[in-house]
């Protein structure tokens, strides 16, 4: 959702946001607390607090509330639910510890036309990493932003001055010790001409999900 996208990742909400509220179409108020360092995936947080996939056509009404719990000005956005362009997660999700980082490769998801096109130029919905501590909150975050994604892999790195484009939060070195999982999810955009902005829908599969241990600055890929 492109106005909820703004918020959280524009220059004042990122200094002063602390939780989100989210008016549903039924005229239900949701609200979602903090997710950890990295202030991704609030969309789909709200449809894990409520029953059922989002209503498609209902408006769905965003506003950014600072530590003081009242709202951010400028910070207030809605988007409508399509629907009807869901996509498959990601497959054969592997991550393989090399000298330069975590190597995550995968098998694409299926095209939709208009709606999930990584390799165009702007692409059409995108992939996502996740790297996420086993208590909670998101440490790294890798999305391929505004680039065709020509590849199926990614190298999460372990120096910063790795990062590439889409790279944020910490590298491996900065992380400490502890049982992580990794978790690669897709997203679909509202195609063009409908009623929704950006993020049409995302996809992910828990069975996909890979542990990764850190310790004594040492990192491992964890085997079920």
């Amino acid at each position: 959702m492109t106005g909820l996208d703004a918020i959280v990742h524009g220059r004042d909400a990122v200094r002063n946001l602390a939780q989100i509220v989210v008016k549903l179409p039924s005229g239900e108020i949701v609200t979602l607390p903090p997710f950890g360092d990295i202030p991704y995936g609030w969309e789909g947080r709200v449809f894990g607090m409520t029953q059922g996939l989002p209503q498609p056509g209902g408006t769905y009404t965003f506003t950014a509330l600072d530590t003081d719990g009242k709202p951010i000005r400028g910070a207030v956005c809605s988007d409508v639910y399509v629907g009807g362009y869901e996509l498959d997660p990601p497959t054969n999700v592997q991550a393989e510890v090399i000298e330069a980082g975590i190597l995550v490769t995968w098998t694409p998801s299926r095209v939709i036309p208009g709606a999930f096109e990584p390799d165009k130029s702007p692409p059409l919905g995108s992939y996502v990493i996740y790297f996420i501590p086993k208590e909670g909150g998101t440490v790294y975050a890798w999305g391929p932003g505004d680039r065709p994604l020509l590849e199926m892999s990614h190298l999460m790195p372990f120096r910063r001055q790795d990062f590439g484009q889409g790279d944020a939060g910490l590298a491996l070195e900065e992380m400490e010790d502890g049982v992580y999982y990794l978790r690669m999810d897709t997203s679909t955009v509202a195609p063009e001409g409908t009623a929704g902005t950006d993020v049409e829908c995302y996809a992910h599969n828990p069975a996909e999900n890979i542990w990764i241990v850190i310790e004594g600055g040492r990192v491992r890929v964890e085997t079920p």
